[in-house]
């Protein structure tokens, strides 16, 4: 079965998301394939956000008034599916996250200190830095052979 892993995060900059995906593509091992739901918090931004390959950017205007998700895009790749996880790439709570997971089943993995939120996995003393959450995530899928 293909493994994959869908990584929800926040557009800061190109430099910042490059950064990010080299991390989780080098720390993350045995996945067939890696998706990124990126948010972004103007919608007039998308426009001039460069197209990647697996990158899906989401706004507040792929949501309905009362929090169903209208991306038809981004709700195929949330649906339920055995071989197939979400990470929470953000060490701070974020209003989005809740809009996101709300729309969905998949198991999530996430950083503990997000007080509010509990993830089906979640990792305590750890940051995004040099890819230290990533490498506790792909240690703890190979324990487990997932």
């Amino acid at each position: 079965m293909k493994k994959k892993l869908i990584v929800l995060t926040e557009w800061l900059d190109e430099k910042q998301f490059y950064q990010l995906k080299l991390e989780v593509e080098k720390n993350i091992s045995n996945v067939n394939e890696f998706a990124y739901l990126v948010w972004v918090n103007k919608h007039k931004i998308i426009e001039v956000l460069p197209e990647i390959n697996g990158v899906n950017y989401l706004t507040a205007k792929d949501f309905s008034l009362f929090g169903k998700l209208k991306n038809k895009a981004v709700e195929s790749q949330l649906k339920t599916n055995p071989s197939t996880a979400i990470i929470i790439a953000l060490e701070q709570e974020k209003k989005f996250i809740k809009r996101v997971l709300k729309n969905t089943k998949l198991p999530t993995i996430g950083i503990h200190n997000i007080s509010s939120f509990e993830f089906d996995l979640s990792f305590t003393e750890t940051t995004l830095k040099e890819g230290d959450f990533f490498r506790k995530i792909d240690n703890y899928l190979t324990k487990i052979q997932l």
